[in-house]
C-alpha cells in the first residue's frame, strides 16, 4: 500500500521510480541502477530497514548514494520490532525475556528496568566521612566509604532523601553492536539514577560482537530526592532508551584494549578504585 502511494506520488513528480518489495531485492536493485536517492521502509520483508541501510554503507559503490528511512510505526511498534529481533533482555538464567512478558510500558519506546532485592547483597549505601578518595589507589577499603545492603527480610528498603545508594537491575540487558543505549529515570521526582554515574551504555554491553552474550546486569547509582522512599523487589527503577548507531563501531564494548572492569559484573559492583 505504502509502496504504491509513494511510488504514484513521485512519478507523478517527474521521477523515474524503481520499487522492490523486500529488502534483498531492494539492495539488488540499488547495484544495478545506482540512484541518485534511496527511500527505505523500517518494516520489510527479509530484510528491515536499517539492515538494509547498514550493508549500502559498508558497500564501495552505494555508500555515497543518500538515503531517507520512514515509517509509520508508532515508538513503542518500532521499539517491539527491535526488541524482537535483536533480543534485548535476558533473564539471570540466560533465558530471552520475550516482549510480551513485558508487564510495565510507558508506551513510548522505552525499555523500564527492575530492582533486585532478592540477592545476597543488593547493593550499597555511601557512608557520610571525613576520609579523602585518592583516585590514584586501587586498594581503598570499600568499608570506609560504603555499607552494604543485604537482601531485606520483607523484600522492601526505605531510602533516605539525599543518600546515595548502589542497586542493581533483575533483568540481564544487551546493547548490539548497532545500538547505543541511555538509562533514564522512571520518574525525574524521584531520584538521580545513573548508570556507573554516566548513564550511558555503549555499544557491545551484555552481547559482545557476535551476540553469544545473554546479557548483563546494570549496575545503576540513585539519589532520592525523597524521603522515605520504599524500594520493593520488582519495582520499576529505571528506563533504558536505546538509539540506533549511524555505524557500528569497529570495536564494542569489553573487546581489544577496551576490557573495563565492569566487563563481567553479576550484581553491584564498586569502582575499580576499591578492593573487591
Amino acid at each position: 500500500m505504502l509502496l504504491d502511494i509513494y511510488r504514484r506520488k513521485l512519478y507523478s513528480e517527474g521521477f523515474d521510480v524503481y520499487t522492490a518489495a523486500d529488502g534483498n531485492a531492494g539492495l539488488e536493485l540499488i547495484r544495478t541502477v545506482h540512484p541518485q536517492l534511496v527511500i527505505l521502509d523500517i518494516v520489510m520483508p527479509e530484510l528491515e530497514g536499517y539492515t538494509v541501510l547498514k550493508r549500502i554503507k559498508r558497500d564501495a559503490q552505494m555508500r555515497n548514494i543518500p538515503v531517507i528511512i520512514f515509517s509509520n510505526l508508532s515508538q513503542e511498534e518500532e521499539i517491539e520490532i527491535a526488541y524482537q529481533q535483536y533480543q534485548f533482555l535476558f533473564d539471570e538464567n540466560g533465558g530471552f525475556i520475550d516482549y510480551s512478558r513485558i508487564k510495565v510500558r510507558d508506551r513510548d519506546g522505552s525499555l523500564i528496568l527492575t530492582v533486585n532485592l532478592s540477592a545476597d547483597l543488593v547493593g550499597y549505601r555511601c557512608e557520610k566521612t571525613q576520609k579523602v578518595l585518592d583516585f590514584a589507589k586501587n586498594d581503598h577499603d570499600p568499608g570506609d566509604f560504603f555499607v552494604p545492603i543485604c537482601r531485606p527480610k520483607n523484600g522492601k528498603l526505605h531510602l533516605r532523601k539525599g543518600d546515595f545508594y548502589i542497586f542493581f537491575t533483575k533483568e540481564y540487558p544487551r546493547v548490539p553492536s548497532a545500538f547505543a543505549a541511555e538509562m533514564t529515570p522512571v520518574d525525574v521526582r524521584a531520584g538521580e539514577y545513573r548508570s556507573h554515574y554516566a548513564g550511558y551504555i555503549d555499544p557491545g554491553w551484555g552481547h559482545g560482537r557476535d551476540g553469544s552474550v545473554k546479557g548483563q546486569p546494570l549496575v545503576l547509582e540513585m539519589r532520592p530526592y525523597e524521603d522515605n522512599l520504599v524500594l520493593e523487589d520488582g519495582k520499576p527503577i529505571c528506563k533504558l532508551i536505546y538509539e540506533r548507531m549511524t555505524e557500528e563501531p569497529d570495536v564494542v564494548y569489553g573487546e581489544g584494549d577496551l576490557g573495563s572492569h565492569y566487563f563481567s559484573q553479576f550484581g553491584p559492583r564498586l569502582s575499580r578504585h576499591f578492593r573487591k
